[in-house]
């Protein structure tokens, strides 16, 4: 199956083409032209299909070398993909008026969504699905929003045929579409609307990403100096370490030698483990005894055989 692109120019295609295609381009141009356009791949099903990024063109009545182009790559389909920018529906709409007049199957992704929301625009896409008689589902191509539906309503691609009409029939069309699907209401900007504005601009995006960081950096040290400071540290000294120290049965040598590790293990952890290795041999038999014999060194029986040795 071959897959086309098409839309006006700067609707997003672009992006469109590369979040569905991934990074395995071929990028070329139209024979016998200095035209570019590029092809990929994706997986509709178990079917691998191949997708052309068909020049930008605002009709199939070409007024350039891109628009002719365009029109002469429509027979080489097997299904549309018509990408409009959802901002600027009435514009957009006109090639897909021409589109529909083809016998190819389309599918309308309405692009931008995001973007109507922030300008105050209302699309009904039940009305427009209706009126247009092709599946319209609205994307963000720069997120992937919306990308998985379309691919999976990609079957649902139509082909109404409608009758070839004059150009002041179609913008007619156009039109009356546009006066029942569509709605502009003044939107007031909220203080996220201005942040997102101000984000996405070089000169004032870099410094609000930097303080970002910044920010996440010093939020994640106090965390982990108060995780470690006040839930660590009181876990494994009193809860974990006090119990051996306390237990009454354990020798007075014993208990020095849990005093001197913690004395001198300046927060390195393997010196309770070295003593806890010590106390589970010693359940098991293996060790007898245990006792200080100087200030860095204590001396423990083995099988009835004392060794000292340098702990610390």
């Amino acid at each position: 199956m071959r897959i086309l692109l098409m839309g006006n120019p700067n609707v997003g295609k672009s992006a469109f083409f590369s979040r569905i295609t991934g990074t395995k381009v071929i990028a070329s141009n139209y024979p016998g032209t200095t035209v570019g356009f590029t092809k990929g791949h994706m997986m509709l099903g178990v079917e691998e299909a191949e997708v052309i990024d068909v020049p930008g063109t605002y009709t199939l009545e070409p007024t350039s070398k891109a628009e002719k182009v365009a029109s002469q790559m429509l027979p080489d389909g097997d299904l549309i993909i018509n990408i409009l920018d959802a901002t600027n529906l009435e514009r957009n709409l006109y090639l897909t008026m021409e589109l529909l007049e083809r016998e190819t199957p389309v599918i309308v992704a309405l692009n931008m969504w995001d973007d109507t929301k922030h300008r105050g625009i209302d699309i009904d896409t039940a009305k427009l699905e209706e009126h247009l008689g092709v599946p319209v589902v609205p994307t963000v191509a720069v997120t992937g929003e919306g990308i998985k539906e379309l691919a999976n309503r990609i079957p649902e691609a139509a082909s109404p045929r409608m009758p070839e009409r004059t150009r002041d029939e179609r913008w007619a069309t156009v039109g009356s579409i546009i006066n029942e699907v569509q709605t502009i209401t003044h939107h007031h900007h909220t203080w996220l609307d201005h942040l997102q504005d101000t984000s996405i601009k070089p000169l004032t995006g870099l410094p609000i990403a930097a303080l970002v960081l910044a920010a996440s950096f010093f939020v994640i040290r106090f965390i982990g100096e108060n995780l470690i400071g006040y839930v660590m540290e009181p876990l494994f000294e009193k809860l974990w370490v006090s119990p051996y120290v306390r237990e009454p049965d354990f020798p007075d040598d014993y208990r020095r030698l849990h005093e001197l590790a913690a004395e001198l293990s300046d927060g390195e952890p393997w010196r309770y483990e070295l003593l806890s290795i010590w106390r589970l041999a010693r359940d098991a038999g293996y060790a007898e005894w245990a006792k200080s014999v100087g200030p860095d060194t204590c001396q423990i029986t083995f099988f009835g055989e004392a060794e000292t040795t340098d702990f610390f």
